[in-house]
């Protein structure tokens, strides 16, 4: 598999993305833990790896990369430092230009930029990989430790062995301010937009992503030199399954670098439409789209029964709530980010219209899977959407879930990813 590092695009959103540098930098000091290698069960071998993000970057407007190293409950409630959406965003079309997907030239200016990000992501591999296989990308939602997909992870392993359908790995990328990831980083780190994820995760799947599977890794990936020609390689045969701000990521990256993957199951996608439902969406209060977790939870348990109330997680399968638990609490009894992190996003009024914007702009097959009530797009609107866009494309509703659908209903969700891959797979062997 291979993509090229420069096309002719008349409408990017995400900027060229530049190399971190190679040696480990000291921004990360004051991080709450460091990674390496560990293995658990008896025939998945599961590995703990980080990489570090794009080295440009914007810088919060409402928490300064300065203040990193402050308490963020300090981030103030502003509606002036809202970044709202431009309407000429939609149409902006002209002639097409050659857009680099990296910026080799980048240098480091004179403005105060954040330091890259450090991501932690997990791989699972069989014992014996052997040849051929897809590999799974999962992107998780915003403040949602990694591992709560794991019972999905092992559904899917269950029924995929039993059809005889290979999987050669499954990475899992744990988000900002999420898990592991948010144990890696200063504990007030801030993105700046959500189009800045999108770009860390880009940098992931094409200089840190192994070209194959099953190899020894150290605790730290190092990234792939970039080809002097415009090809670069990457990983065949890659398939994401991901979930809300993350499935906003995937489909802007989709969009950004259309020869990527091979195919994106999307649960319900952070995409709102712009116009009248874009503004109604983005009056609800910030505190009503974010979890409202307490920030302090005496122990595990505590924070186990807070799911079991909270409006956001209360029907979550009990698995995936034992879960959150467990990888949700730093040492000291606190989440593992502070809950004005996850509220301090809903500053970006942008990314979530633009990823609308380009759903046409999308080239891999898409499987969206969705609840009766979707987060912003109204199920009506996204039938005709899906209907209308070129290509193999899927609508799947599930009824008696909420946004959260992919841990509410475990199996179901996993059971509609491999109906997708397998209908890839039988139309793929129909051509031959």
């Amino acid at each position: 598999m291979s993509f090229e590092k420069s096309r002719r695009y008349s409408r990017p959103v995400l900027h060229p993305i530049s190399l971190p540098p190679q040696s480990s930098d000291s921004s990360h000091d004051n991080a709450r833990a460091q990674i390496g290698p560990q293995i658990h069960g008896d025939s998945w071998v599961v590995t703990t790896h980080t990489f570090l993000g794009t080295t440009n970057r914007v810088n919060p407007t409402c928490w300064p990369s300065y203040r990193f190293h402050d308490d963020p409950a300090g981030i103030p409630d502003n509606d002036a430092l809202h970044t709202c959406y431009q309407s000429e965003s939609a149409h902006s079309r002209g002639p097409e230009h050659e857009h680099h997907i990296f910026d080799e030239n980048y240098q480091d200016s004179d403005e105060e930029v954040p330091p890259p990000p450090r991501f932690a992501v997990k791989r699972y591999a069989p014992p014996k990989t052997g040849e051929g296989g897809l590999t799974l990308v999962v992107m998780p939602g915003m403040h949602v430790p990694t591992e709560t997909f794991e019972p999905m992870i092992e559904s899917i392993l269950t029924e995929t062995h039993c059809s005889g359908f290979k999987i050669a790995e499954i990475w899992s990328v744990s988000m900002p301010s999420s898990g592991q990831t948010a144990m890696v980083n200063l504990p007030s780190y801030l993105y700046g937009n959500c189009k800045d994820i999108a770009r860390d995760l880009l940098l992931f799947l094409t200089l840190y992503l192994p070209l194959h599977p099953g190899q020894s890794l150290p605790s730290q990936l190092p990234p792939r030199k970039l080809q002097p020609s415009n090809i670069q390689p990457a990983r065949r045969n890659l398939h994401v399954l991901a979930h809300s701000m993350g499935a906003q990521s995937a489909l802007l990256i989709a969009a950004h670098a259309p020869d990527l993957f091979a195919s994106l199951t999307l649960f319900d996608p952070a995409i709102i439409p712009p116009g009248d439902i874009g503004t109604a969406f983005f009056k609800i209060p910030k505190d009503r789209l974010a979890f409202g977790f307490p920030f302090h939870h005496q122990d595990t348990a505590s924070l186990r029964a807070s799911l079991d109330v909270n409006r956001r997680t209360k029907g979550w399968d009990p698995r995936v709530k034992q879960l959150y638990a467990e990888h949700g609490l730093s040492p000291d009894g606190k989440l593992i980010a502070h809950p004005r992190l996850e509220w301090a996003l809903y500053y970006d009024q942008e990314t979530a219209l633009q990823c609308f914007d380009r759903l046409g702009d999308v080239k891999a097959p898409m499987n969206f899977v969705v609840p009766k009530r979707p987060l912003a797009v109204p199920l009506g609107m996204l039938e005709e959407i899906v209907k209308g866009l070129h290509g193999r494309n899927k609508l799947t509703v599930l009824h008696g879930v909420t946004h959260s659908l992919c841990h509410e209903k475990v199996e179901e969700c996993a059971g509609v990813v491999v109906g997708w891959l397998m209908d890839l797979r039988r139309m793929r062997e129909a051509r031959l």
